[in-house]
């Protein structure tokens, strides 16, 4: 088993309260990238902090916090008709990859299903049914 990494055995001189200053920024709906920049850090160093299970651990439940922030934001938008829904859904699927989520869900195709289905009878007249 993997011996865990403590955020004071990295190298990087993190704030004491680098937790409190993410929190606020997952919580009204911010991305990592903002995150890590508002610690001081590149994207790099931010990769290999991400070694550490507190910080990996802290980013992902984060990022689960902005995602929650903004499904709050949809269900309160529902009936609003300024809002703005083409930038929601595309500042969705750059944050949190929901259109490759929500590709994973669609139904198939309808023209897909006839044609196996035809497929399928066409199959059973050849093969399956006595002369």
């Amino acid at each position: 088993m993997k011996d865990k990494m403590s955020v004071e055995g990295i190298f990087f001189d993190l704030p004491d309260n680098w937790k409190e200053i993410t929190d606020k920024i997952f919580e009204e709906g911010g991305h990592y990238t903002e995150a890590f920049l508002a610690l001081g850090l590149s994207a790099i160093e931010h990769e290999v902090v991400m070694d550490a299970d507190e910080y990996m651990e802290h980013f992902c439940n984060g990022m689960a916090k902005s995602e929650a922030y903004w499904f709050k934001w949809a269900r309160e938008n529902l009936n609003n008709k300024d809002a703005n829904i083409s930038l929601f859904k595309a500042a969705m699927d750059r944050m949190f990859n929901w259109s490759k989520k929500l590709d994973k869900l669609k139904p198939e195709d309808d023209s897909k299903k006839r044609f196996l289905i035809s497929e399928k009878e066409k199959y059973k007249k050849k093969y399956l049914q006595a002369n």
